[in-house]
Order: structure tokens, then C-alpha cells, then sequence
């Protein structure tokens, strides 16, 4: 596992989004991104610099999801709102979004086991009345949407 990029390069990805308070370490999602950073350069991607972004996209990625950021704060009845979404994988934050389209590969979404990010997959099977068999009277129709 190669590390490429630094801990303050992620953190100028994250500008505010980032807790300085508490100043947490961002080595577990920088190690996490590289991982898949090595996936993608064994893919075929030998541009060290494309590399390196994309493991700093993958790691605010990572660190957005295990903190994520306020979309919306109200102070006075101490209420929030938070960016992202669970179980969109990385189309659940901006960094994941950015490295999916940083990634020329394709890499990433072949991993997610998608086609394209922000593609709606809808799939039906019709399991009913028999056309040739018209005594057949049962009619269900099953649809499922995942989206992307």
C-alpha cells in the first residue's frame, strides 16, 4: 500500500467540513482511500498525480462520511441538518462524487458494482395471466428501483 497523499492536503479539501477542535486523524481514511487507489492503479492509471488526487478525494470522502457536514444549522432551537445520504455510497458526499469522476477507469464504480453514478435502474418482472393460458387468473406485477 503506497500512501499518496498527506493529511493537510485532506484537510484543504475539507476546509470547514474539517473539526479542528478535536483535531482528529485522518491517517485510517487516507489508509482506507489507498487501498482503493492501489486497486485503480493496478487498473491501469499510472498518472502518480491523478493518483494522489484521487486518494485525497476518497479520504474526505471517508472522513465526510464518518462526520458528516452541517447542510443546514439553527442555533437558537439547536437543530441541524446534515449533507449526504446513507446507502449512496460515493454519491453520498461531494468527495465521493468528485473521485468517481476523477477516476478514468472506471474502477470505483465497477468495485460499487454500478454502471454510472446518478442512474436510476428500475427492473420489473411481469409474473400474471398467461396469454395462452387464459384460465390463469392471478396478475402481479413486481417492480424494484436502485438508484445510484
Amino acid at each position: 500500500m503506497a500512501i499518496r497523499t498527506t493529511s493537510d492536503s485532506v484537510k484543504g479539501l475539507l476546509l470547514h467540513n474539517y473539526d479542528v477542535i478535536n483535531n482528529p486523524s485522518l491517517t485510517p481514511f487516507i489508509a482506507t482511500a489507498s487501498v482503493l487507489v492501489d486497486r485503480i492503479s493496478t487498473a491501469g492509471l499510472a498518472d502518480t498525480t491523478l493518483l494522489e488526487l484521487l486518494e485525497r478525494w476518497l479520504a474526505a470522502h471517508y472522513y465526510a462520511v464518518s462526520d458528516p457536514a452541517y447542510k443546514q444549522d439553527q442555533r437558537d432551537s439547536s437543530s441541524g441538518t446534515y449533507e449526504g445520504q446513507t446507502g449512496y455510497g460515493l454519491m453520498s458526499t461531494r468527495y465521493g462524487q468528485q473521485a468517481l469522476a476523477l477516476d478514468t477507469t472506471g474502477t470505483l464504480q465497477k468495485l460499487a458494482g454500478k454502471d454510472a453514478p446518478g442512474v436510476v435502474k428500475i427492473s420489473g418482472h411481469y409474473v400474471g395471466k398467461d396469454l395462452d393460458n387464459p384460465a390463469r387468473t392471478e396478475t402481479v406485477w413486481a417492480q424494484s428501483a436502485r438508484y445510484y
